[in-house]
C-alpha cells in the first residue's frame, strides 16, 4: 500500500527525541524504502537488519503487506545502497559509499552486480577510483 515516504530516513534525519527532519525528499510510496535506508545504512555496525526489519517494521502492516515488504526488503536495499553511493562520494564521504557498494556486491543478483561494477568502472564520479578497492 502507498504512504508518505520520507525518502531520506537515515540517522543524522532522527533526532535524540525520536523526531524525524528534513523531508524534501517525501512522497508517495511503499514505506519500505524507509525501513531499508534506515537499517542499510553501514554506520549502523554489524547488526542483523533482516531480524530488526521483521520485529521492529513489519507488525505494524496486515498480512498481505509485511509478505509483499519482505519479499522486496533485498531488492530495496540493493536498489538504496546502488543510490546511495554517488550521493556520499559527493560528499566526501568515501568510507560511508564503500559500505553502500558492499552492500549492492553482497545481495545482488548476478546480472545487477556485473552492470554496477562496470559502472563503478566507467563513471567519471570524483574519487571513484577509491571505490573500486573493494570491487
Amino acid at each position: 500500500a502507498s504512504r508518505l515516504v520520507h525518502g531520506d530516513l537515515s540517522l543524522p534525519n532522527v533526532l535524540e527525541d525520536g523526531t524525524i527532519i528534513d523531508f524534501e525528499k517525501a512522497e508517495i510510496g511503499t514505506q519500505v524504502v524507509d525501513a531499508v535506508t534506515l537499517l542499510e545504512d553501514p554506520k549502523n555496525g554489524d547488526i542483523d537488519r533482516k531480524k530488526l526489519f521483521r520485529e521492529r517494521f513489519l507488525p505494524e502492516f496486515d498480512k498481505s503487506e509485511k509478505e509483499e515488504m519482505e519479499e522486496a526488503y533485498d531488492d530495496y536495499s540493493v536498489f538504496v545502497s546502488a543510490c546511495q553511493v554517488g550521493s556520499k562520494v559527493k560528499q566526501g564521504n568515501l568510507k560511508r559509499a564503500k559500505g553502500f557498494v558492499l552492500t549492492v556486491l553482497e545481495k545482488s543478483p548476478p546480472k545487477v552486480k556485473d552492470k554496477f561494477v562496470k559502472y563503478l568502472r566507467s563513471t567519471e564520479i570524483e574519487k571513484a577510483k577509491e571505490l573500486q578497492e573493494v570491487l
